[in-house]
């Protein structure tokens, strides 16, 4: 999935990841999301990779449960390697 909420208002983007979430849930497989919002690869992903000049810099495992501690560890962790 190739940025799908980038262009939706707010309310429509949250609504959709909770579908998405929802979906995921009822049927498991791996999905490839790609997004430029780090706030929304923490909500959605189990593990993020960070790109940058054509290459793989650091794939980051999102810690679970996703309390906002962990959250803002792993965000810290993954603006360092920008």
């Amino acid at each position: 999935m190739d940025e799908p909420f980038g262009a939706l208002d707010t309310q429509t983007r949250e609504t959709m990841q909770r579908l998405l979430i929802q979906t995921w849930r009822a049927h498991p497989t791996t999905i490839v999301f790609v997004t430029h919002d780090l706030d929304e690869a923490l909500l959605l992903g189990d593990r993020i990779a960070v790109l940058g000049g054509g290459t793989l810099r650091a794939l980051v495992p999102v810690p679970s449960p996703r309390d906002a501690i962990d959250r803002a560890a792993t965000k810290a962790e993954i603006l360092e390697k920008l």
